[in-house]
């Protein structure tokens, strides 16, 4: 699938070309004054592309998998009651999350893709193939627990109702290292910064199918990362939106808000999808309002703000294999991954990999208070309690008892000449 131009990819944020990013090609040597200023940029050829033996070993692989679906185009995303332009009365709607076997996921996406040729591709309109799925929630109050917890309800799903939905299978790469020795390289920095390989933290795989049935493509929302983030694609397509992180206000983001997730039943043999409220009031890590596949005007109706305070336009790219992204900590990213096509290298799933680094002493120092403005704004935007209590518990943390005024700086209630 042809990943759109920049021009097309800015119609969510009006008429102005988006900004393009520094890309570096091997070998790199100027990625290091990138990182030291905590600057975004592209890393052309960076990786190689799945090996025969990566992708035999996928095929075949022998284990269940966590997958999270989605029903639309859009991975976290918020519903918004009319008349509520604020941001106000807001819904961050999550992904379902289910349990299934990865053999059952493979064969999903292959029906969902355009992979297998139709000489080669065998019936499979009514060969009556289900899955064993079982749901899964974010945090571990949320969704009814089973009436025996020992044995969790089991759902028997038709995989040609799955691939009908957007599938993202996210594991940690530490479950699967037995499949690192076919991914080059197994940590980017080896190659573009050797003093960030002590600071790795976490290593995550993302497979994808692309959009739910109709479109191409999913998108997560807009959000930012506390750690500096290395994506590298594999396999398949994909577009980044950056905005830097003081333009947070125009996104109108937050992590305190009502949440609900999509939870998969089964009732007389046919797969249904429902949204369940979570009890949960605060997420993860903050979302937008802002949306990459919705247009300008629609994101105007939704926050009017955005175009008084996106003072200036988000960046944007295109991956293809081989290529990564650096997102420094702060930056507000949201990822658009297209279906694959038969040039996927017989993988029927988009395939990357994220590599998270600590900061380093130096990054603290420079990042410390973006970071926590960031963290004051989610706060100040809470649509869950009360803005105040949330800051409050953010300065209780961090050991702060009062915050001492400057005695020289008048009130609010002096009169100022």
């Amino acid at each position: 699938m042809a990943a759109p131009t920049s021009a097309k990819a800015s119609s969510a944020f009006g008429p102005r070309p988006l900004q393009s990013l520094p890309e570096l090609t091997k070998p790199f040597r100027s990625f290091a004054g990138y990182a030291e200023q905590c600057k975004p940029c592209v890393l052309r050829g960076l990786a190689s592309p799945p090996t025969t033996e990566l992708s035999a070993k996928l095929h075949t692989l022998q284990r269940r998998c966590t997958v999270s679906f989605e029903p639309t185009r859009n991975l976290f995303h918020f519903d918004v009651e009319v008349d509520s332009a604020d941001g106000g009365r807001r819904r961050l709607i999550n992904p379902g999350r289910i349990s299934m076997h990865f053999q059952d996921f493979w064969e999903t996406c292959r029906r969902a893709s355009a992979v297998a040729s139709a000489a080669s591709a065998p019936s499979v309109q009514s060969d009556g193939r289900t899955a064993r799925v079982v749901n899964m929630p974010y945090d571990t109050e949320d969704l009814p627990e089973p009436a025996n917890p020992e044995e969790p309800q089991v759902l028997e799903v038709s995989l040609e109702e799955l691939k009908n939905l957007a599938l993202y299978c996210v594991e940690d790469a530490g479950d699967w290292a037995d499949l690192l020795q076919d991914v080059h390289p197994v940590d980017p920095a080896a190659l573009i910064h050797p003093e960030w390989q002590r600071l790795l933290r976490e290593r995550r795989i993302w497979m994808s199918s692309g959009g739910p049935q109709g479109t191409q493509s999913v998108s997560a929302g807009f959000h930012w990362d506390h750690l500096q983030n290395i994506h590298v694609v594999l396999s398949g397509s994909k577009e980044v939106f950056l905005v830097a992180p003081l333009l947070a206000p125009a996104l109108c983001a937050t992590r305190f808000c009502p949440q609900s997730q999509w939870q998969m039943s089964s009732s007389g043999g046919r797969m249904r999808v429902e949204k369940v409220e979570m009890q949960s009031a605060a997420s993860s890590t903050d979302y937008g309002l802002i949306s990459v596949d919705s247009s300008y005007e629609e994101n105007l109706q939704r926050h009017h703000r955005m175009a008084i305070e996106m003072k200036e336009q988000p960046f944007w790219v295109s991956l293809q294999p081989g290529d990564a992204i650096f997102i420094p900590p702060g930056w507000w990213h949201s990822i658009r991954t297209f279906r694959p096509d038969s040039r996927s290298d017989g993988l029927p799933f988009a395939l990357s990999m994220n590599f998270w680094y600590e900061l380093s002493a130096e990054a603290k120092a420079a990042q410390s208070a973006v970071l926590m403005t960031l963290e004051i704004l989610s706060r100040q935007r809470a649509v869950a309690g009360v803005p105040e209590e949330h800051i409050k518990e953010l300065l209780e943390r961090l050991g702060v008892d009062e915050v001492e005024m400057d005695e020289d700086r008048p009130s609010h209630f002096e009169k100022v000449d």
